[in-house]
């Protein structure tokens, strides 16, 4: 229930490792240092090529905070929701329609090196509340 690409250190990181790049570019260009010049050329492309690669794992995560892998009646549950509303992490990436049909169902989309902390967080904010409360759809 997840993709398998690796993101960058931190959200544009690539962004600014290209602008620091074009900034390189600009001064071996005026400075006329052709070695330079297609050094930068080289790892701007390598850049540009790698960015399809460049999203985090993801995970969808119960916003009651029930851990899935728990009850194999949620983990059914979860298999069913992600069928129907189209937002299979390993067949590719989710749009925005399967996002909003996986928040009416009751689940987060979220970074998978997160999703437990931020499952925890949604069942510390359940277990204020008093209770378990059931997705919504369910």
């Amino acid at each position: 229930m997840s993709i398998s690409k690796r993101g960058a250190p931190f959200p544009g990181a690539r962004a600014v490792w290209m602008l620091g790049a074009m900034i390189v570019l600009q001064r071996a260009i005026a400075q006329s240092r052709p070695l330079t010049l297609a050094l930068v050329m080289i790892a701007a492309l390598d850049m540009l090529f790698g960015c399809a690669t460049s999203n985090p794992e993801m995970a969808w995560v119960r916003t009651d905070g029930r851990k899935i892998a728990d009850d194999p009646t949620l983990l059914q549950r979860g298999k069913t929701d992600i069928a129907l509303c189209h937002a299979n992490l390993d067949a590719g990436p989710v749009d925005e329609k399967a996002r909003a049909c996986m928040s009416w169902k009751g689940y987060a989309f979220v970074r998978k090196d997160r999703a437990e902390e931020v499952r925890a967080a949604y069942a510390a904010a359940a277990a204020e509340r008093g209770a378990t409360p059931t997705a919504t759809g369910q």
